[in-house]
């Protein structure tokens, strides 16, 4: 089920595997990448989904300040989206260096932030859609 689709992304939701996936098309502004990402979260919680496959290939940058701001806006989700069961998030990286930078640096923080919750929740990084689909839907991980 298509949740979202315009210009920048392409977000669906595969309730048969407890599924939401996002295809970043291109590089997108900041105001809207953030209304993008709010949806997006609020997406997540909304349908409990305990997999999220995100594809950042076309996302050629993410600038300073959208990290810094991602970081909080995940602070505030994490805790609702992994509160109850293991949580498998796996990423597609950009090509762009600044980008993979950028994502490692957030995927530290949110380690830091949620110690707690680090147990429940695991983070592959891959480079296609496919092994990145087989991963998550695999049961045993």
């Amino acid at each position: 089920m298509v949740l979202l689709d315009n210009e920048y992304i392409l977000l669906e939701y595969e309730p048969i595997h407890d599924l939401i996936t996002s295809v970043w098309k291109k590089y997108t502004p900041s105001p809207i990448y953030r209304e993008i990402l709010i949806f997006g979260y609020e997406a997540v919680v909304r349908t409990q989904v305990s997999k999220v496959l995100s594809d950042l290939r076309n996302l050629p940058t993410i600038s300073a300040e959208d990290s810094y701001w991602t970081v909080e806006l995940v602070k505030k989700y994490y805790p609702l989206i992994s509160r109850n069961k293991i949580y498998k998030s796996a990423v597609i990286l950009s090509e762009v260096h600044l980008t993979r930078l950028a994502v490692h640096s957030m995927n530290q923080e949110f380690k830091i932030a949620h110690k707690d919750l680090e147990e429940r929740t695991i983070t592959q990084y891959f480079d296609n859609i496919a092994a990145a689909r087989e991963w998550l839907l695999k049961e045993d991980c």
